[in-house]
Order: structure tokens, then sequence, then C-alpha cells
């Protein structure tokens, strides 16, 4: 053992002996010196509890998700020195949406579970890229954009777009807005940029289906709806009970018409107007209305006063049925009116007789018209107003019709009377052009399920026309939106790029253009089917179209061809 030097010894009993004494004067406090060290010593022990407190205070700011800690907290200063912290502390850098920055870090922690029950891989991933993607997969624009439509029923049902109706430069403006609230897809869009290759490839191929999904959700249009083309047929109205034609008054219109003619062929009649007799000029405008009538309807001719007869008494009975209510022939119609004026005009005798020429046609199966051509008033002593007031009441219940042609005052006078009496209908006419355009209201409402067949396959000609030309011009629209669509798309994509928010050239954008804005035909994009769905979607509203216009048209022959046989029978 190695003996120290005297010296050195006493030098170190002199320091245990300082030592020992500095301890011993420690001990040996006045109670002042003690009070104050007291004091101290409760000071201390202060600072630590308050210390305490508010770190406690801190802890439970940090936890709430609504408001932010204080600077020079040791959670905000763990949180600055580590960037990449719990993503739960609603880190969300490289999100420029500030106002859904909050709602995203929620949904990371909220849908924790249920993002790994949907994406099991996840939990497969290192710790950083799992964080990352859970970013990505829980961004309100990722999270909300539905599915990329894959028929037509999905692709009409599709919501447009923030920027549907843009054009990439009349509004550039907002593209660089748009293009602002998508994440950061980067790096991984791309699979050999990082990650294990099996799930790093599953990772990728589900950031690229949610990227094009986003960007649908923002540029999609919207495309117009079948409902919104296509008007149905509206089914042509039958004729009504009452029909009006011009100012010839109502007439119930039934199954079997019957015209039951009453000319003068009294004396008056021989009387010129513009080279020709009144009886001349009468007989070419009553065949001229007759030969406009349908088939079906049912004429008689009866004359009065056109036989000489010896006595006036004689004259005034002088009224006959020419022409017995049957079909319509010219030629056979033409000879029953060949006589020659001579007699009296015995208006009210004739109107009588009438009531027994139709006196099997009565009751609600038959319309029945008498027209009246005279040039005069009743010259026999009868009561014309009178027979007609008693056969208008009648089960005939028929509707007259009184022309005054080239009529002198008592004449003119006594038809509209007589028109008047019986809710009739009383007009003039001057000469041979009068005469026909007067009875030409009585041949349109005779004619009148001609016209209305006439009419109703016009008015559907018409629809379909006008179905035709906003067939086409929604086409045209719809060739419109899918080209705005697929270069909205690109240019969105482009901005993506030019923002490293996504890997180029081989990440999301190559698989956004070959999933939606391809254009060739033979590719699985949205773009292809859009310009699919032009050429058959409107393909198959001009069939259905055609379809129903045809049905429409055998609807209206089949009512047409009904009237005509009850005609008959």
């Amino acid at each position: 053992m190695t003996k120290k030097p005297i010296a050195m010894e006493n030098q170190n009993q002199r320091n245990k002996e300082g030592t020992g004494r500095g301890i011993a004067a420690g001990l040996k406090f006045s109670p002042y010196r003690r009070g104050i060290q007291l004091i101290l010593l409760i000071v201390i022990l202060m600072w630590i509890i308050t210390g305490c407190s508010l770190l406690g205070q801190n802890h439970g700011t940090a936890g709430n998700p609504g408001e932010n800690p204080s600077a020079g907290t040791p959670q905000r200063a763990e949180k600055e020195n580590n960037p990449d912290g719990d993503s739960n502390q609603g880190d969300s850098q490289g999100n420029n949406q500030t106002e859904n920055e909050g709602n995203a870090t929620e949904d990371e922690g909220t849908l924790g579970d249920s993002l790994e029950k949907e994406y099991p891989w996840l939990t497969s991933l290192k710790e950083e890229d799992q964080r990352e993607i859970r970013k990505i997969l829980t961004h309100p624009l990722i999270k909300n954009a539905p599915p990329i439509p894959e028929n037509l029923s999905d692709l009409l049902a599709y919501p447009p777009g923030r920027l549907a109706g843009l054009d990439p430069q009349k509004d550039e403006s907002e593209f660089p807005i748009t293009a602002a609230l998508l994440p950061v897809f980067r790096p991984y869009d791309d699979d050999r940029d990082w990650g294990d290759p099996t799930e790093g490839e599953i990772a990728t191929a589900t950031i690229r289906e949610r990227y094009a999904r986003a960007l649908l959700s923002l540029t999609m249009e919207r495309f117009p709806r079948p409902e919104e083309i296509y008007k149905d047929f509206v089914k042509p109205a039958l004729p009504a009970g009452e029909i009006k034609a011009g100012e010839y008054g109502e007439v119930p219109y039934r199954a079997q018409t019957n015209v039951e003619i009453i000319l003068d062929a009294s004396g008056s009649m021989k009387e010129k107007i513009g080279g020709k007799t009144k009886m001349e000029l009468a007989k070419e405008a009553i065949q001229s209305f007759l030969g406009e009538l349908p088939k079906g309807v049912n004429l008689s001719l009866r004359l009065f006063g056109h036989k000489e007869a010896p006595t006036k008494e004689d004259a005034c009975q002088v009224s006959e049925l020419v022409y017995p209510l049957g079909p319509y022939k010219a030629e056979e119609f033409g000879k029953a009116m060949e006589v020659t004026p001579s007699g009296w005009t015995n208006l009210a005798y004739t109107i009588q007789q009438a009531g027994e020429d139709l006196k099997g046609y009565q009751g609600e199966s038959y319309t029945n018209i008498v027209v009246i051509v005279s040039d005069g008033a009743e010259t026999c002593g009868g009561d014309p107003i009178k027979e007609a007031e008693a056969l208008k009441k009648s089960e005939i219940q028929p509707y007259f019709h009184l022309i005054g042609f080239n009529a002198d005052p008592k004449g003119k006078e006594q038809l509209s009377a007589i028109a008047k009496a019986v809710g009739g209908l009383y007009r003039d006419a001057q000469d041979a052009e009068g005469l026909k355009n007067e009875l030409k209201p009585l041949g349109e409402w005779i004619s009148g399920w001609d016209q209305w067949r006439k009419q109703a396959i016009k008015a559907a000609a018409t629809h379909r026309k006008e179905m035709v030309d906003r067939i086409n011009r929604a086409k045209k629209e719809w060739d419109e939106k899918t080209y705005r669509l697929m270069n909205n798309t690109d240019k969105l994509v482009d901005m993506s790029e030019k923002e490293n928010k996504l890997t180029a050239p081989f990440g999301a954008s190559s698989y956004v253009r070959s999933r939606l804005t391809s254009h060739f035909r033979d590719s699985n994009s949205l773009i292809a089917f859009l310009l699919y769905q032009e050429e058959h979607y409107f393909k198959t509203l001009i069939e259905k179209l055609d379809s129903d216009f045809n049905h429409v048209v055998e609807e209206i022959d089949q009512t047409y061809e009904a009237q005509k046989e009850g005609e008959k029978k």
C-alpha cells in the first residue's frame, strides 16, 4: 500500500474539519434565519403546484379539436419538433382547404376503424404511409365523391360539379381555385415510388380511383334527362257533345247526320243575278256544298213552288220530296233539281212536310238539320214560325239553318224570325259566292269526324316534328357537354401535375385519362361511354317517338272507323 505524503494527509484533515464546521454551523441557525428558510420552502412548493396545474390545463386544451393550444406549451413544442406526429392532432399541411382541415382531421380519428374495415391493407403499411393515406381517404372531396357511373341511369342521376358549364378559356380563373381543393396524392399515386410492392400496388390503385372520382365530382356536367326531352303525345279529344263551327252555332254531334234541304222554287227564283237565275245559282252552290260532305251523311231535297197549278189553293199544296233521304249521288241529285220556278211560297206547309220526311229518324242517335234557302216570305197564308217551333219540339229535334238568298225585306224579316224562334241560324246571301260562303260553316260541322281525323293526325305529326327537334337539340347539348367535361377534367389534371400534387407522368394523371377522358370508342373511359350513349340513347328516343306516333295514328283511325260503322248501322 502506498503511503500518502504527510503534507497531503494534513491538508485532507483540514478539509474534513472545515467541512464539519460548515455543517455544524448550518445546524446552528438562529430563529430568524429558520423563518426565512421556511418561507422560501413554501414559495418553492406553491410554484411547483401552480406549474403542475397549468400543465394539466394545457393538456386538456390540446385534446379538444375545437381549440388551439397556446404557444410555448409542451404540446405545441412537441408538435413543432415532430411535424409527422399523430394525425389526431390535426396536422393538415399540404391541404389548401382551410375550411375542411378540421373536418378531415376529425374524420381521421373517428373513422379509423371503418377505414381499416374498408381497406384492410392499411394496417400493413408503414406508420407514416398509413397516416398520409388516411388523410387522403378522409379528405371531404375524396370521401364524398360518388362512384364513376357505369350505366345510363347512374350517369343521369350524377350531380353536376363545380365546373359544370364553365369554359376553360372564358372562366379560367375558376380552375386554380378548384384545383386547390384537391389534396396532395404524391407519391401514393405511383406504387413504384413508395411502399411494399404488394400493399403499395393495392393502395395506389385505390388512390388513383379515388382521385378520378374526386375530379369527376368537380367537372361533371348535367346531361339531358329523357323526361326533359321527351313529351308524350296528347291523345286527341273526341268531338265534343256540342261543337261550334264559326257562326253556325251549337249542334249535337251524333252517330248519324241527316240533312234535308228545302229549296224555294217559286216564281221569284226566276229572277237573274249576273246573267243566271237565282234557281241556277242556288243549284250550283248546293251541289258544291254537298260534294264536300263525308260519304256517311244522308241527304234529302224538298222543293216548293216548282209546279204550276190551276188555283192558288192547289199551288199552295205544291211541295215535293224530289230526293229521298240517303247517300249523296251527284248525278241523281242534279236531275232532281232540274225544275222551273213557277209557283207560290208555301213555306209553312213545306216545313210541316219536312217533319214527315224525317219521322223515321228520331232520338239521340241522329243529328237532323233542316236547311232552308228562300228569297221571300210566306205567300200562302201559313205560319212558318209556328210550324218550325212544332217541328223543333218533336223527337226529331232538327237544327234550322236559314239563308235568305237575295231576299226581299219581308222575306229577310220572316226567315230571321223563324231562326230566332227555334234557336237556329239565319244568314243573308246576296249572290252565288255569298250563298256558298254561308253553307261552308255547315259543311265544316257536318264533316266533323273527317275534320277531326285530319286535324288529329296533323296535330300528332306536328308533335312528332317538335319532338325530333327537341331530341336533336338535346343530342347537340349532350355532345357539347361531353367534350367540355373532357377538356375541364384534363385541365384540372394538368394543374394538379404542375402543383406537384400528382406523380407525373405515370401516376394518377395517366390513370384518369384512361378512366375518364380517353375518347377512343374501344376504351373503357367515361367519355367513350358518353359518346356511345350519344348515338344509342337518342336513337332509342327516336324509335320510341316513331312507335308512339304510329300508335296514336292507329287509335285515331280506329276511333274514326268505329264512328263510320255506327253511321252505317
